[in-house]
């Protein structure tokens, strides 16, 4: 896990709240842990060694803070400022996980371990080639031209 029940307090502004349980707590980071996995795990080793990179901690808090929001205050119409920071958190998170996979910003980072997956269709690499194939019935269209 990637951060601490009080990290999620601080990034959720529920310092002081009293009624969130510690299985809620729990089940959140875990959750938060679950979709970095997912969503990085197609390129980096999972789960992240010490040192983690400081990326993972606070989107794992940011995802943490905003699936508690959820599970505490979706529900509560009166409490829409809490409802919209919860969703905030999630999509700043998730947005920055798109980035990590699609800028591969955490390559050069210490102790992070890049895999490589087959690839899903089961095809092979086709090198590219700058020599013509020849294709009788092409020829045949371009000579009408």
């Amino acid at each position: 896990m990637y951060t601490t029940a009080e990290e999620v307090m601080r990034t959720s502004e529920l310092v002081g709240e009293e009624n969130i349980t510690t299985p809620d707590m729990n089940d959140v980071i875990k959750n938060a842990t679950n979709r970095i996995h997912s969503r990085l795990g197609k390129r980096y080793k999972t789960p992240f060694t010490d040192p983690v990179p400081e990326a993972i901690t606070t989107i794992a808090s940011w995802l943490a803070g905003g699936y508690l929001l959820e599970r505490y205050y979706g529900d509560r119409r009166h409490e829409q400022e809490k409802e919209g920071l919860a969703s905030v958190l999630i999509r700043r998170a998730e947005d920055w996980l798109d980035e990590i996979m699609e800028d591969q910003l955490l390559d050069s980072q210490p102790g992070i371990e890049i895999i490589l997956k087959p690839n899903p269709t089961g095809s092979k690499a086709v090198i590219a080639s700058t020599k013509p194939r020849e294709n009788p019935e092409m020829e045949k269209i371009l000579g009408m031209w």
